[in-house]
């Protein structure tokens, strides 16, 4: 019995003085973890980068097409005869449709006269890119008809 209790001792001795080999991380094994920490940062910050610059996006062709409602809708309020005068062309105009000069967006209405009574809008508005600074890549772009009802002549 004796011997066998000295045989398991000196056995867990023998795992215990190897674990202690063990016992910490190795450099390599460290310099590993980093890089594959950084290898799954890199992608995640790519894709959040990625997903901002969408979303930015989205929000510019929003407001767009909410500014060329809005002009569609004040054309709506004014007298037949006067919405050939509401013509222009690339005006610069802030997110509410306002006149403004420095801002991303750039407002043309074209009215053309489709007979005495009836007339095309055009209104497009121009989405400045965000890191040429420059107009011309994207737009948003409204066609309404505007009409004028006749009373019957009796």
């Amino acid at each position: 019995m004796k011997n066998r209790e000295k045989l398991e001792e000196q056995k867990g001795n023998t795992l215990i003085s190897k674990n202690r080999k063990r016992a910490g991380v190795s450099l390599v094994e460290t310099f590993m973890a980093v890089v594959i920490f950084s290898m799954f940062s890199t992608g995640v910050c790519q894709l959040v980068f990625y997903h901002r610059k969408m979303l930015d996006t989205a929000r510019a062709h929003y407001t767009a097409v909410n500014i060329a409602k809005n002009r569609l809708e004040r054309l709506r309020s004014v007298e037949f005869d006067q919405i050939p005068d509401f013509s222009e062309l690339q005006i610069p105009v802030n997110a509410s449709g306002r006149p403004e000069t420095g801002t991303p967006y750039r407002r043309s209405t074209t009215v053309t006269t489709v007979s005495t009574n009836l007339y095309q809008l055009d209104v497009t508005v121009e989405i400045q890119d965000r890191e040429t600074l420059a107009f011309g890549g994207s737009e948003e772009k409204l066609v309404s008809f505007f009409s004028h009802y006749l009373e019957p002549e009796e």
